[in-house]
């Protein structure tokens, strides 16, 4: 039983990031500690558990397994896996978006209360008014 960890999807093979099965009982999965994102390393770490139980139970006590079944799960899991990914870089490019838009509302609201100030003092000299 082996799981590879990479630390980016560069080093995996081509298309098979962020998780992917080399043989029965090997996977490939990519960490980056850097976002602290680990559910495709939970992933493969509990495949990679189930799947040692399953072949222990079978060498010791010639249970069965649906082994074929498990696989069909590791599947769809890995299919949830890529859209939890896609999901979080979308959440992550909007945090960004919105960071950067907030910025920006933010400074012009600051330059129009300082116009607004100069614009209510000129008035308030006009009229002869001081605050």
């Amino acid at each position: 039983m082996a799981v590879a960890v990479f630390a980016c999807e560069g080093y995996m093979p081509a298309g098979t990031a962020p998780l992917c099965e080399i043989d029965p009982l090997s996977f490939a999965v990519v960490y980056d500690p850097a976002s602290g994102d680990v559910e495709a390393l939970r992933l493969a770490y509990r495949f990679a558990r189930i799947v040692a139980v399953a072949w222990l139970r079978e060498q010791v006590r010639a249970e069965t397994v649906d082994l074929d079944g498990l696989r069909a799960d590791l599947s769809e899991a890995t299919r949830l896996l890529k859209a939890i990914v896609a999901v979080k870089s979308k959440i992550a490019q909007a945090k960004s978006s919105v960071s950067k838009n907030l910025g920006d509302c933010e400074e012009s609201l600051g330059s129009s209360v300082t116009r607004l100030s100069e614009v209510i003092s000129r008035m308030e000299s006009r009229l002869g008014v001081t605050s």
